[in-house]
């Protein structure tokens, strides 16, 4: 019995081990912020749908056969759906701020206008 377990920790020990980083293979991905929100909206609403029809459901249960468990359940469904509107205004909320931000940074900056000389000038008085 000792002869085999010598024998497989010989085997372990010339054995190769396995690389620990795998192959890197970058994914194509738009930039597109849009898309983005998009679609967390909709993994969003999925959720809540699930959620509202898994509600439905153990209602029917705790009206059939009351146990304090399945009460318990609904508690934390309804807290998940809760959660889950909160996600969903957050994820409006950024979109908005994005959009903001955009429409900002469109706007011309009104007020002095500096030249390339100005600016030199400003430079070698601060050095």
């Amino acid at each position: 019995m000792s002869n085999d377990i010598e024998v497989s920790s010989r085997e372990l020990d010339t054995a190769e081990p396995a690389p620990l980083v795998r192959e890197f293979r970058p994914v194509n991905v738009p930039l597109d912020a849009s898309n983005d929100f998009e679609t967390a909206r909709r993994n969003v609403y999925e959720v809540m749908t699930r959620n509202a029809d898994a509600l439905e459901e153990l209602i029917g249960v705790a009206a059939q056969a009351p146990h304090p468990r399945v009460f318990e359940v609904i508690g934390q469904l309804v807290k998940a759906g809760l959660d889950s509107s909160q996600t969903l205004m957050d994820i409006q909320t950024k979109q908005q701020n994005l959009h903001k931000g955009k429409a900002d940074a469109a706007k011309p900056i009104e007020g002095v206008v500096l030249s390339s000389s100005d600016v030199l000038d400003l430079i070698k008085k601060n050095k």
